[in-house]
Formats: C-alpha cells, sequence, structure tokens
C-alpha cells in the first residue's frame, strides 16, 4: 500500500491496528477530568487522579487514558525527587490529546 493510498482511507477498514490497540497490552490509567485537562498542558497526573485497572509496579509504561481516548504513555515514578510535579514521568503525549 502507498502512502498516498493509506492516507486517503481509513486503516481501521484496512486490517490496520489503532494506537489504542496497539499499546493495549500496557495497563491502563484512567485520568480524572482534571487530570486529563491538565495533562494537555503537559503536566503530569498526581496517583489520586489516576485509576488503575490492575496493580503496576514503580517504573512500569502505563497508557494514560481519558474515557476510550489514549493521551499519554507515561512511566509510573511516584515519589520523584528531581521534580515534584505529579507522580508519572511523561515518554509520549500523542496529538490531539
Amino acid at each position: 500500500m502507498t502512502i498516498d493510498a493509506l492516507a486517503a482511507g481509513q486503516p481501521e477498514n484496512q486490517g490496520f491496528l489503532s494506537l489504542e490497540q496497539t499499546l493495549a497490552f500496557y495497563p491502563s490509567a484512567g485520568l480524572s477530568r482534571s487530570a486529563a485537562q491538565k495533562l494537555r498542558f503537559g503536566v503530569p497526573p498526581v496517583r489520586s487522579d489516576v485509576n488503575f485497572d490492575e496493580e503496576v509496579e514503580p517504573n512500569s509504561l502505563v497508557r494514560m487514558m481519558d474515557g476510550e481516548q489514549l493521551l499519554a504513555m507515561a512511566r509510573f515514578a511516584p515519589g520523584r525527587e528531581k521534580e515534584k510535579r505529579g507522580d508519572f514521568e511523561l515518554v509520549r503525549v500523542f496529538q490531539g490529546a
């Protein structure tokens, strides 16, 4: 498939996986409404604003979710000494977040 053909079509209808499907094996971290809004401005959430779908160990990568929308990938890093904002290190914030 060419880039032009891919850009013109809808990949989900052509057998491609969405970004959310591709990263589904990482634990999900559901964000409160205020935490999702702050994340859109690059502010990592605090643990109290996050609901994990399973137990997560420190230094684990997690999917930062606002409902069904993937906002970012982050490393769970409670008790960081160098950075005082939030309990997560943002690895990648996705466009449209």
